[in-house]
């Protein structure tokens, strides 16, 4: 599969080729157009409870498009909210997304709920994050520009998060 993002930072769009026997996962009403040809099935990602509490909680759609060709072909995606896409390559590693951050990914993704605790519900912000683990690549809407940082042990970060806001 190869993938091209365009129209960063403000109008960001994927568009993603997909070869025979490749799928692609897309989050409910990202798809902008595709390939005449282009197989495109509803289903839940992680099974019924899972899809379902990522919805109530996390802020997330129920439903998520699985995209496939019988010879290949292209696909653009679009976010809900105009703005900035971020591709992570994930490689049996796990990365935390707010609610409403997830956009795309490939087959081999986990999506997880998880609770945020106290302080994340006092915080005034969500208190439940979608935790993406696996391996494949994971494309993301971030509400602010990311900036990616390395951490080290005295770092007051986990080693391998990636931070939202502005480059420091």
């Amino acid at each position: 599969m190869e993938h091209n993002i365009d129209g960063n930072p403000d109008y960001g769009h994927l568009t993603v080729s997909l070869n025979l026997g490749e799928k692609f996962i897309a989050d409910h009403g990202a798809l902008a157009w595709m390939s005449q040809g282009m197989d495109v099935k509803a289903r839940l990602l992680g099974g019924k409870v899972s899809a379902f509490i990522r919805k109530l909680v996390g802020g997330e759609s129920l439903f998520v498009g699985e995209f496939s060709h019988y010879t290949g072909g292209q696909a653009t995606f679009w976010p809900s909210v105009p703005g900035e896409i971020s591709h992570r390559r994930m490689s049996g590693d796990s990365f935390i997304l707010t609610g409403g951050s997830f956009m795309d990914c490939t087959p081999g993704i986990n999506l997880k709920t998880r609770f945020g605790g106290l302080k994340a519900m006092l915080s005034g912000e969500r208190s439940f994050f979608i935790e993406c683990s696996g391996e494949g690549d994971l494309f993301l809407t971030p509400s602010e520009r990311l900036s990616k940082k390395t951490l080290t042990a005295r770092s007051p970060w986990t080693p391998g998060i990636w931070l939202l806001g502005n480059p420091a």
